[in-house]
């Protein structure tokens, strides 16, 4: 890989399109004339400053984060849009009290004890992840990942290859990930 670009979820698509990417990882299903994998599901985190370990908790409720302000990326962002989702499917309230271009701001907002983060990104500040649990689902709150590329590419099997390649680290990743973390 020569280049890795970031670019908003509503138009990491139009990358393909436009020729500056040959493989894109979105988190939307990508437009039906293109190629994907659905290289994972990555778990939509609440973040807060890590207590050392005393509380032992490895997940949070939707009822319970209901309770504390809340710093999270604008609805550009699929994670804003599942976890609004998963908020009014439970017939809850919640106060928005940062809406941020960046999960790192967000982040810097729960380093800084003034909200709990909401996010997909893995954790930055030494802040805790904890599984966000929706009542009655046997998942916790997760997002899709996919990998797309143009079937018609002149290295279209590549392409493919490298997208199975980062299906099988996701994988890996995330097995060590829930590990960890339980």
């Amino acid at each position: 890989m020569s280049n890795i670009r970031e670019v908003l979820p509503n138009a990491v698509y139009r990358e393909l399109e436009m020729y500056r990417a040959d493989l894109v990882v979105g988190t939307s299903p990508p437009p039906t004339h293109l190629q994907y994998l659905v290289i994972g599901f990555s778990p939509i985190w609440a973040q807060l400053p890590f207590d050392g370990g005393k509380s032992g908790r490895t997940e949070i409720s939707l009822q319970e984060l209901a309770k504390y302000p809340i710093a999270i990326v604008d609805d550009n962002h699929n994670v804003r849009r599942i976890f609004d989702q998963a908020i009014s499917e439970a017939g809850l309230s919640i106060e928005i009290a940062f809406e941020t271009q960046s999960t790192q701001a967000s982040q810097a907002l729960a380093a800084a004890n003034r909200a709990v983060c909401i996010s997909s990104d893995d954790p930055r500040f030494d802040l805790q992840p904890l599984f966000i649990r929706q009542k009655g689902r046997a998942d916790t709150l997760s997002i899709t990942l996919y990998c797309a590329w143009n079937g018609d590419h002149f290295a279209a099997e590549m392409i493919r290859n490298t997208a199975e390649a980062l299906k099988k680290f996701y994988e890996t990743r995330n097995s060590k990930i829930r590990h960890f973390i339980s």
